[in-house]
């Protein structure tokens, strides 16, 4: 194509947005929420599974040990968790004392949560964090470690000693059920975001067919001579080809930038009023939202400018 009908093909596709705007504004705004519907699913996405990493909900569980285990039996129940070959990665022993640091340390913005503990008053227990390999050995971990136990002695009120058997893990929290929660939350959302992403592009795709067949019965006289004069397919469809790609680009555009605002808006509420929530930085995957948006764009407007374009000229033939 030479620079005259390359010029004349992008100053026609836009006296055609121009001259059917109204149909070309409902073709961005459909293709607009489209696009938002994709992107709200992947920022969401893309926050559950950062939110399931931060908190360690898929691989980390607690056992709680008996307060009157001794320095010594806390190595004995830690070797013993550690000789689990194939399904423990690794253990770190928790005292009440660090807990409650810890919990301190987390909510500090809501001293009044410990307020009213006694001085020396201690709500937490002792315990294990056991880093396992895989979630499908959850149960495997649970029923071993119900079965470690020491030997400790004892001595009665008449002065004798004895040896007994003592199973000091009472109590194992593994998260299972806020994981599986999240991860089905993920799923319902991504299943439900994509039908509604499905029929909206299709809607997109069809009002984009229809406004071009509205701008091609417009020109149809124009069409007819230039085929009369000797015009080629090419030089009578680019023009169309064009209005498409740039009503595609135009709302991929519009989307982004709603997308950003929106989402930055969101996340501070979200940071402000929840604390126990991270969010991910909208840079992190702006340039991955842009391309999907533009990529989605193009191929609808390109897309349904051809298909309308090909069945005018399949009818003239």
């Amino acid at each position: 194509m030479n620079n005259f009908s390359l010029s004349y093909s992008v100053t026609q596709s836009l006296k055609g947005l121009w001259r059917n705007r109204v149909m070309s504004l409902a073709s961005i705004l459909v293709l607009i929420s489209c696009m938002l519907v994709l992107g709200t699913f992947y920022a969401l996405n893309l926050n559950i599974n950062y939110n399931l990493d931060s908190l360690t909900l898929l691989n980390e569980m607690a056992a709680f040990v008996d307060e009157d285990c001794t320095a010594e039996e806390i190595e004995q129940v830690r070797e013993q968790i550690l000789a689990m070959d194939g399904l423990v990665n690794d253990v770190e022993y928790i005292s009440k004392e660090a807990a409650l640091e810890a919990e301190k340390e987390k909510f500090k913005d809501y001293p009044a949560l410990f307020a009213t503990l006694q001085e020396g008053a201690n709500p937490y227990r002792a315990s294990f964090m056991i880093t396992y390999t895989d979630i499908s050995v959850i149960e495997d971990i649970e029923y071993k470690l119900g079965q470690i136990s020491i030997e400790r002695t004892v001595i009665a009120e008449d002065g004798t000693t004895s040896v007994v058997t003592v199973y000091p893990i009472n109590k194992v929290t593994s998260h299972t059920d806020v994981a599986g929660t999240l991860e089905n939350l993920r799923d319902g959302v991504r299943n439900v975001l994509i039908g509604f992403m499905a029929i909206l592009f299709v809607v997109s795709m069809f009002i984009i067919v229809n406004t071009i067949r509205i701008a091609v019965f417009t020109r149809q006289k124009e069409i007819s001579v230039m085929r009369y004069v000797g015009a080629t397919n090419g030089y009578i469809v680019v023009p169309f080809v064009f209005e498409g790609m740039f009503m595609g680009l135009i709302a991929s555009v519009v989307a982004f930038f709603v997308e950003w605002i929106i989402y930055d808006r969101a996340t501070s509420i979200i940071t402000s009023q929840y604390r126990i929530f991270s969010t991910v930085g909208f840079g992190s995957f702006a340039l991955i939202l842009a391309l999907s948006f533009a990529v989605i764009g193009l191929i609808a407007g390109i897309g349904g400018s051809l298909i309308s374009i090909a069945r005018y000229l399949k009818e003239k033939d």
